[in-house]
């Protein structure tokens, strides 16, 4: 306690000596020459319904390609017509294709009928429309916190959806109501059912489309972050807290799931007994039996006990999945269905999750305790650990079921901030996963701001604006290779040995196959719910030594030891981490000046291999900051949160790119990644072009034009 306060009285003015101002305004919307744009061949839909293949590949109606989408959250869903159409045409310029949003706020309270619900809904149509007029597919969070939030807040929606005992739920009902969905009491899903058909059933005035016809919806989210096992394995259930009619609900369907599995209160007692734990409680009588335990870790209850809590839990939400698929299938919505998510799952769950079309996995690199100036990160050295976050999205990837990140942040300030899109995004690519989202672009205030308001809004960031249009081209266009050879790691028994290993990801069965946190950076890897476990393609070795990984490809190597991710193909060139001296790629080399941690990037513009290019990008960068910030933690928490414009860092190198043919010119490029001075010297010689790289050219990314 002592050290805090002591870090909070002395505190520290950041070094930004060696950063200099570097801001992407939010109107960035304009042409320039390294605008994507052109990915987007036309309005989103143009191709049909979006469909999952045999594999987990993703492809439109109308075509046979395979089609990967990259993006962005908003948590502002209804702006004025004219911010609409900047986000718009920024997402866009930038390479992106799908956008997130959850219209709770916007459709909950239909019902309501004030006006300015109607001119909220009216703004969202109007985003909607600018969003599939550029092309970008919609991914829709119908679920956060369900139906009690309005119901509660406004007389009118709790008129509508008429959920009973609705004043009776505690102060606390974000928290406490979690799960309360799947128990399927009539009041609370017959509201669940008007929410969704208000919304699917809405027509946009811009669009002439009810939401339900409209193939710019690629996805549905029916739940987020709710898995009932995983509130059963790490947070405890919070039914205890519920209303009466809901807790005597929940009780009657887990007194009628042991009837139907047990024919006495004998029969349970001795399914439950085990020496020194509770098993049948000295006042529980058949059909009267209290679901407990309320967590996996309370030791106090037997195994067997928890064993049919588990089951139990397992078969609640498994029936509330078919009966939302079911009612959204039979009110005629065409979309594709996630049907929930999370960071880490254990087997069950990710069972349950392959009732859907994708696995959807959330991934957050250092967290922050709370969001705004008073949160703090833990400011974590990636190399330093044994696992990355593409070990979490690789264990939750299923045979034959799509892949989905639909959250993904690296937050802000963390000084390896700089690794999280080229390792996300050519990982991603190597896996053949399908969708990425980065949470979030923009609050209802980011267009108003010149900097970085808070951990996790990526829109005013400018090293992560810059390394998106690497991460577009990266896994949209396939600049990194999937490998053609998956290796399925089968279960036959998801059950086995549940209790002992819920919490971890790839688990060792008896000693004989080991999946470490780290071969997702080495094999191309599914699980499987058939087979025997003996039945893995290949026979995995301890890799829990090993400190250097490098991918079945060869394109791509994870060095913990050096410190340092290489992206190395024939259309893109990525070091990441510390940088010293010369790094040696294919046609490729960085000369580092002065040792850093950060990123320096090559890449074709043009979809051509390097060597025949036209167009390349080169990105350099280290670390971004708000002007004017001020310490209180160093490293992990701000006393001043500072002000624009954001400052950001290069790594000072030397390049040498093996360009033999034609006349090569460098030109910097300004914030909006437009020429901003005549072209660079560049050294030609018999092994290509150099030229340098440094904090004084007051830019982070460069044009090469090869005439």
């Amino acid at each position: 306690m002592f050290i805090v306060f002591l870090f909070l009285s002395f505190a520290l003015k950041l070094d930004n000596s060696g950063l200099f101002p570097f801001s992407v305004p939010f109107s960035d919307t304009g042409d320039s020459p390294i605008s994507l744009k052109y990915l987007n061949d036309g309005p989103a839909g143009i191709h049909g319904f979006l469909r999952v293949g045999p594999t987990g590949e993703t492809f439109f109606e109308k075509e046979t390609t395979k089609v990967r989408f990259f993006g962005v959250q908003l948590f502002f869903n209804d702006p004025p017509h004219e911010i609409a159409e900047v986000i718009a045409k920024r997402l866009r310029k930038m390479g992106m294709n799908i956008w997130k949003w959850g219209g709770l706020e916007l459709f909950w309270n239909n019902g309501i009928g004030t006006e300015d619900w109607e001119r909220r809904i009216e703004r969202f149509d109007y985003l909607f429309y600018q969003m599939k007029k550029h092309g970008i597919y919609c991914y829709a969070q119908m679920d956060e916190y369900g139906l009690i939030l309005p119901s509660k807040k406004y007389r009118e929606a709790e008129e509508f959806y008429r959920i009973r005992n609705v004043d009776s739920f505690p102060e606390d009902h974000r928290t406490m109501t979690k799960a309360i969905q799947y128990i399927m009491e009539p009041s609370y899903f017959d509201a669940l059912k008007k929410y969704w058909k208000s919304f699917f059933y809405h027509r946009n005035p811009y669009t002439n489309l009810l939401y339900k016809d409209d193939p710019a919806i690629v996805a549905v989210e029916i739940s987020n972050e709710n898995f009932l096992l995983k509130q059963w394995e790490y947070f405890g259930l919070k039914c205890n807290k519920w209303p009466d009619l809901f807790r005597k609900r929940l009780k009657n369907l887990w007194n009628t799931w042991l009837s139907n599995k047990y024919s006495s209160i004998d029969e349970i007692k001795y399914a439950w007994r085990e020496f020194g734990k509770k098993g049948l409680l000295p006042d529980e009588r058949y059909g009267d039996i209290a679901l407990l335990p309320l967590k996996i870790t309370d030791r106090r209850f037997s195994q067997g006990r928890k064993e049919d809590v588990a089951h139990f839990l397992y078969d609640l939400q498994s029936a509330y999945i078919d009966s939302v698929k079911n009612f959204l299938r039979g009110i005629g919505v065409k979309a594709l269905i996630v049907v929930g998510n999370d960071f880490q799952m254990s087997l069950p769950s990710l069972s349950l999750a392959s009732k859907g079309d994708f696995i959807d996995t959330h991934i957050y690199f250092n967290h922050p305790t709370s969001l705004g100036s008073k949160g703090m990160i833990k400011n974590t050295n990636p190399f330093k650990m044994n696992m990355t976050l593409i070990t979490a999205v690789a264990a939750n990837s299923v045979e034959g079921k799509g892949v989905c990140i639909s959250e993904a942040n690296w937050s802000y300030p963390s000084r390896h901030q700089y690794l999280f899109l080229p390792m996300l995004s050519a990982y991603a690519s190597f896996q053949d996963w399908n969708i990425i989202i980065l949470h979030a672009f923009c609050s209802r205030r980011t267009y108003k701001l010149n900097y970085i308001e808070q951990q996790l809004v990526t829109g005013l960031n400018p090293m992560l604006t810059l390394q998106s249009y690497i991460a577009a081209l990266v896994f949209r266009k396939g600049f990194v290779s999937s490998d053609s050879i998956v290796h399925t790691i089968h279960y036959n028994d998801m059950w086995k040995n549940y209790f002992e290993m819920y919490s971890q990801w790839f688990p060792d069965e008896d000693g004989k196959n080991i999946l470490n946190n780290f071969l997702p950076h080495i094999f191309k890897v599914r699980k499987s719910f058939g087979g025997e476990i003996t039945d893995v393609d290949i026979s995995f070795s301890p890799y829990d030594n090993e400190t250097f990984f490098e991918n079945t490809t060869g394109e791509l190597t994870f060095d913990k030891g050096e410190e340092r991710f290489i992206i190395d193909t024939r259309y893109v060139k990525s070091v990441n981490g510390y940088l010293k001296g010369e790094i040696h790629l294919k046609n490729f080399v960085v000369e580092v000046t002065t040792p850093d941690y950060g990123s320096v990037s090559l890449i074709s513009m043009d979809e051509k291999p390097i060597l025949n290019s036209r167009k390349l990008l080169v990105i350099s960068v280290t670390q971004t900051l708000n002007a004017g910030a001020t310490w209180a933690i160093p490293g992990k928490s701000f006393l001043k949160w500072g002000h624009g414009p954001t400052m950001l860092g290069v790594v000072n190198c030397r390049i040498r790119i093996g360009l033999k043919d034609g006349d090569v010119f460098v030109f910097p490029l300004d914030s909006l990644g437009r020429k901003i001075r005549d072209r660079m010297f560049v050294h030609h010689s018999g092994e290509g072009v150099e030229f340098e790289i440094d904090k004084g050219q007051r830019t982070a990314w460069y044009l090469l034009e090869v005439k």
